[in-house]
């Protein structure tokens, strides 16, 4: 173990004495069965082991929001279009999905009009949930642009301040919906953040990136660990995870910003990013990672999935994937170099291209089915927004115009089910 590596796991260590003097300390099972619960690192709906393979649908909470404001960037009936998607995953027998409360958004949640068509908005997503047996893990965006500049602040304030303004609008907020919807069992899980130890550090010495100031992974460690506790004080019932994502420097951008290493994109080692994820998940119930297995990559991954099983079952956590796929990659000088070296990558998910990304889907679930982790959230369900209908670059799953690669992660999904539970939801109409 190099000297600098020491210094990370000093790091990870005094982070992880934090947390557990935080109010709420370390996540807790709840034995009520009417919620998705944990017991150590094993999942249970029902009182039943529970393993999924599922998807995201980030924008369906945005997409019933347009139906309430009336807008058009939706399509002529933004909830009907909500409720099929909700139908057909329903129909194969998916028991979760994923969505975000803004993505962005957050400005109308501070305006009184726009807010009570945004809970009603969101009152009708968790009923059609129900209608169709679904849980949400929705992703809070406690971080969101607005709340942050409207303050006048950076994002790096919201994060490394708990006492800053900006923290205290994404308290209000959060707040608020952890409030409303506490006795739901619609909900699965809370979700802080979409993929904020995504920025951490990576900017210059500065801390700037494109512009942006960003926080460090200490801050971010400390961030989950307050917001964790801070939605557990107010609800006992549900789970909580964080939304991460990683870059695979990690470490070395850790290192670097503190002026511990000479170069801050150098990949990591599988104990230096390890090390480094792990501490951001200390304080919550599901040991959250995004990945994708083409477009954000052309090498080997340092890490997979049986590794993020590996060290979050030794932490006693269930992993969540909470977005996982492969992505049509737009064919142009841009990433021509890329596609120079990965010729089998593909442009759509129809026709002879979709074939290609059925080799790239295979080759994730057959990681999936040997690591086991808890629950997983391909990317992504069904785009109904008008903008996507004209990408041909689109990056969406559906059951009417993708029905192999749909019915390719149902086919995973059963199987995972099988192998873990004995048992499977999985229909096939």
């Amino acid at each position: 173990m190099d000297k600098h590596f020491g210094r990370l796991r000093c790091l990870v260590l005094v982070a992880a004495g934090v947390l557990c003097l935080l109010p709420g300390g370390a996540p807790a099972a709840t034995r009520n069965t009417e919620f998705l619960t944990r017991d150590g690192c094993e999942l249970f709906l029902n009182g039943k082991p529970f393993h999924e393979i599922s998807f995201n649908k980030y924008d369906l909470v945005l997409e019933m929001f347009a139906g309430e404001e009336g807008r058009s960037d939706y399509g002529p009936n933004p909830a009907l279009s909500a409720e099929t998607a909700l139908k057909n995953l329903h129909a194969y027998g998916f028991k979760t999905l994923r969505a975000f409360a803004f993505c962005h958004g957050g400005a109308a949640f501070l305006n009184p009009v726009r807010k009570a068509r945004y809970l009603a908005a969101l009152d009708k997503t968790l009923e059609l949930c129900d209608k169709y047996d679904l849980r949400l893990v929705l992703c809070l965006n406690a971080t969101d642009i607005y709340f942050w500049k409207s303050q006048g602040e950076t994002l790096a304030d919201l994060v490394g301040n708990s006492r800053s303004k900006s923290r205290k609008v994404s308290e209000a907020v959060v707040g608020e919906l952890v409030d409303r919807y506490r006795d739901r069992k619609t909900i699965a899980a809370w979700e802080h953040e979409n993929e904020l130890l995504y920025k951490a550090d990576s900017g210059n010495t500065r801390r700037e990136c494109l512009g942006l100031k960003v926080p460090t992974l200490a801050e971010v460690i400390r961030f989950h660990a307050e917001m964790a506790a801070f939605i557990r004080a107010r609800d006992p019932n549900h789970l909580i995870t964080t939304g991460d994502s990683y870059r695979e420097s990690l470490w070395h951008q850790s290192q670097f910003i503190q002026g511990l290493g000479k170069s801050q994109w150098a990949k990591d080692t599988p104990e230096q990013l390890l090390s480094a994820v792990s501490a951001a998940q200390a304080a919550v119930d599901l040991f959250c990672v995004h990945d994708y297995i083409n477009i954000h990559h052309v090498e080997p991954r340092v890490c997979g999935p049986a590794d993020w099983v590996r060290v979050a079952n030794a932490a006693g956590k269930p992993v969540y994937y909470g977005e996982y796929g492969s992505l049509p990659v737009p064919r142009n000088e841009k990433t021509k170099a890329k596609w120079d070296k990965n010729p089998g990558w593909f442009t759509s998910y129809e026709g002879d291209e979709g074939r290609k990304a059925e080799a790239y889907f295979a080759r994730g679930i057959a990681q999936f089915l040997a690591a086991k982790p808890s629950l997983v959230h391909w990317w992504t369900y069904q785009h109904d927004a008008a903008a996507w209908q004209k990408d041909p670059n689109r990056g969406d799953i559906s059951l009417e115009r993708t029905p192999r690669l749909f019915h390719q992660i149902a086919e995973a999904n059963r199987q995972l089910q099988l192998a873990t539970m004995g048992f499977t939801y999985v229909t096939m109409p």
